[in-house]
């Protein structure tokens, strides 16, 4: 591709850290390419080649938390509203948080490496495989011996723990 007399590569389709390149945006003072980008949280930004491809910038700042070891991390542009995003936050909190309720009936299994770091992988994934989630499921495992991975999760009811209890508030009244 060649632009006023500048040679340089085309990096349209290519990804950087968090940054997937989506065309050509314009030439900066000293006839440096800038790029349009996207983050993976979605922020779209203009940034030059030489940032990206020397690994200056990495993200659109998103992935700080999970930089300097916050496993929770990827909260910004609202994704934690998401249920996606609520689902992959319980599984990690299940797995590696001695502190969370259910982390006994979680330690002894594993997370798909790629979706520890990455929501925007999880997200993928999940929608592509799975789809939106209908009323009234969550996610789960269809095999309880093996963890979080690819093949292993679906839509599932949740369990019939509280069947026939009572709802808060109610009140027995004896029929007389």
């Amino acid at each position: 591709m060649k632009k006023k007399g500048h040679k340089f590569k085309d990096m349209t389709g290519h990804t950087y850290g968090s940054w997937s390149v989506i065309g050509f945006a314009d030439m900066k003072d000293r006839g440096r390419a800038r790029w349009s980008c996207v983050c993976i949280c979605g922020e779209k930004r203009v940034v030059t080649g030489t940032s990206l491809r020397s690994g200056k910038s990495k993200s659109c700042g998103c992935m700080v938390n999970v930089k300097h070891g916050n496993l929770i991390g990827y909260r910004k542009n609202g994704y934690r509203r998401t249920i996606n995003y609520k689902a992959w936050e319980n599984m990690k909190c299940k797995v590696f948080y001695p502190t969370h309720s259910s982390h006994i009936y979680y330690r002894h299994v594993g997370i798909f490496s790629a979706w520890i770091n990455s929501f925007a992988v999880f997200d993928r994934y999940m929608r592509r495989e799975l789809g939106e989630r209908p009323i009234g499921m969550w996610l789960g495992r269809i095999d309880k011996s093996v963890g979080f991975f690819p093949g292993n999760l679906e839509w599932q009811k949740p369990p019939l723990c509280n069947k026939g209890r009572r709802p808060w508030g109610s009140v027995v009244r004896n029929k007389s």
